[in-house]
This record gives structure tokens, sequence and C-alpha cells, in this order.
């Protein structure tokens, strides 16, 4: 299996899950931090958004539309309970499934030598294809926390059962 097949396999499977597990969530459960200890859906969806973003920017034609959310959605921004201090879950959601796509679409025009190129800061370079293996579990991780949000509001494992 080449490079590009399995990341593509990674990158659908994540776009797939993400669905389910935010698919069904509404604007104020987005919001609740179960008992103000952990981090709500709408910054997890967010926060995977602007990870999305950062791969996305590193192809040749990326965007860097991903930046604006730093402040807001970046590790270790601050979080905050105001639903106003956010985009919708409704937008975020749009907005992921849009990046999944193209992140999709620039898989699809990428060479080998493209995935193989070095990227990241100078101590730690790294071959691209690594960064979106990461990116991947990355994804996960996060989609974890918010299975953990989930089951807090009431909502049952999105995946049959």
């Amino acid at each position: 299996m080449q490079i590009r097949e399995h990341l593509t396999y990674m990158v659908k499977a994540n776009k797939s899950a993400i669905k389910g597990f935010i698919g069904d969530i509404t604007e104020d459960e987005s919001m609740d931090r179960i008992d103000g200890r952990f981090n709500h859906i709408r910054w997890q969806t967010g926060h995977i958004l602007y990870s999305n973003g950062w791969i996305l920017s590193m192809f040749a034609d990326g965007e860097n539309d991903y930046k604006k959310l730093k402040s807001t959605f970046a590790g270790g921004s601050t979080i905050s309970d105001n639903p106003d201090d956010y985009p919708t879950i409704t937008q975020l959601k749009k907005q992921l499934d849009d990046t999944y796509e193209k992140i999709l679409s620039a898989l699809e025009k990428a060479s080998d030598i493209d995935l193989e190129k070095e990227v990241g800061e100078e101590k730690r370079k790294e071959p691209f294809w690594k960064s979106i293996t990461f990116l991947c579990m990355h994804d996960f991780y996060h989609m974890g926390q918010i299975m953990y949000n989930r089951t807090g509001v009431g909502k049952k494992w999105p995946f049959g059962g």
C-alpha cells in the first residue's frame, strides 16, 4: 500500500467518525463542560478544525484560514463558557467537514515527493506524511474526550449498540 492510500484511508475514517461523535450534538450540549472540569465539545471540535487547517496549510496549494482560529482553539488557549466567544457548533461541523474534504483532495493530488518533504520546526523536522499520521491520531484522541462529554449530556455511543 502506498503512503497516500494509507493517509486517505485514515482521513476518511476520521471524517466519518467525527460526524458520528458530533452530528447529533446541539448548540447547548456543545458548551457543556461536565462539572466545569473538561473542555466542551465546541472547543474540542474547533481544536480539531484548527489542527486539520494546519495540515491543510502545508500542502502546496494550502490555505491559511486556520490561523484565524489560533487564539481560540490552539492548544493552551483559554476555554470560555460563553457561547458567543465561539462559532456555533453548526458552523464548526460544516467547516470541519469542508476541511476534511480539502485534505482528501490535496492528498489525491500530492506526489510521493510532496509527502516525503520535511516539515516542522528546525529541530523537529519529519516527513510530511508523519505529520498527517499524527494528526489522525490527534483527532481520535480528542474524539475520546468528546465521547466523555457525550455521555455527560446523556448521549449514547454513536455507532450502533
